[in-house]
């Protein structure tokens, strides 16, 4: 089960007691489904799980069944159809729309600052997408309904959020990339444990990348640390070869065949076991000598 499909299951399993709560729920699922008009309410799920839960909250709005969920043919892919046969008129006008509406927008007299969280639920539920928060952060309603969608922004961002638009393939988006305001809007609609999940998962992959940068720096260093003690070797084999350690000056000798016949020492163990001891700056100082001194050879 994908990540999203695991939060339109686990906001199916929520209980909605209020009636206005209720009639923002329903509203907003059958707004923003396929089929919302004075001849027809209908809306179409891969899953019956979704169509199921929203004909019973219809039913229980209406008080009385009017909801017939069924599964559809397709060669594609299993797809299942909840339609209201006799009683899409009757709700049509109960969501308080006109039967000569010339667009589908969204009538705020269904709609009170209480409610509305249900109203987003519904609508996730109908159009909304959430990714795998593992891969990437993104949520986002798409509609083929221009001021539909510019409905929903405005309602987003007086309540939430303003989300990001975009057009694909003749479907309006609205979409949120932050993790911050997709767990918000998850745990504004009632998906808490999806919010809570993506939030862990956020610190996981936060202490990874940080183990990653930390690890990338010390290899970083490491490899550094190897590059200049094998070209100051080679500069003191190339003493020792065309003339002999008596050529550098007494207080470098000591330090050059230490440097010489331990490579995996670092500048600081270097100082440390000289006698007496010296400062990194110190080391890194007679160093740069006695490659000064292999180059006049060269």
């Amino acid at each position: 089960m994908s990540f999203s499909s695991s939060v339109k299951t686990k906001l199916c399993e929520l209980n909605i007691t209020s009636p206005e709560a209720l009639h923002a729920f329903v509203y907003g699922f059958l707004l923003f489904s396929k089929d919302f008009s004075f001849e027809k309410i209908s809306a179409t799920s891969e899953t019956s799980q979704t169509l199921g839960y929203v004909a019973k909250c219809a039913n229980k709005l209406l008080g009385e069944k009017i909801s017939v969920v069924r599964e559809l043919n397709s060669s594609s892919k299993k797809l299942f159809e909840l339609t209201f046969p006799d009683s899409s008129e009757k709700l049509f006008r109960f969501f308080k729309h006109k039967k000569n509406s010339p667009e589908r927008r969204i009538a705020y007299d269904n709609l009170s600052e209480d409610t509305f969280p249900f109203f987003v639920r519904g609508v996730f539920l109908a159009c909304g997408t959430v990714s795998d928060p593992n891969k990437l952060y993104r949520l986002e309603f798409s509609t083929p309904f221009m001021k539909l969608s510019l409905d929903l922004m405005k309602l987003l961002g007086e309540q939430i959020y303003p989300p990001l638009s975009s057009v694909r393939q003749k479907s309006f988006i609205l979409y949120y990339k932050e993790s911050s305001a997709v767990e918000d809007l998850l745990t504004y609609c009632g998906a808490v444990k999806s919010s809570l999940q993506l939030m862990e998962i956020k610190v996981v992959k936060n202490v990874r990348n940080k183990i990653n940068r930390v690890t990338n720096c010390e290899t970083a260093n490491i490899s550094k640390v190897v590059n200049a003690a094998v070209a100051i070797n080679k500069d003191i084999a190339l003493i020792l070869e065309k003339r002999s350690i008596e050529y550098l000056s007494e207080d470098l000798r000591e330090l050059a065949l230490l440097r010489y016949n331990n490579p995996e020492m670092s500048i600081r163990d270097l100082g440390e076991a000289l006698d007496p001891p010296l400062s990194r700056s110190g080391v890194a100082h007679r160093l740069k000598r006695i490659s000064a001194a292999a180059e006049s050879l060269k």
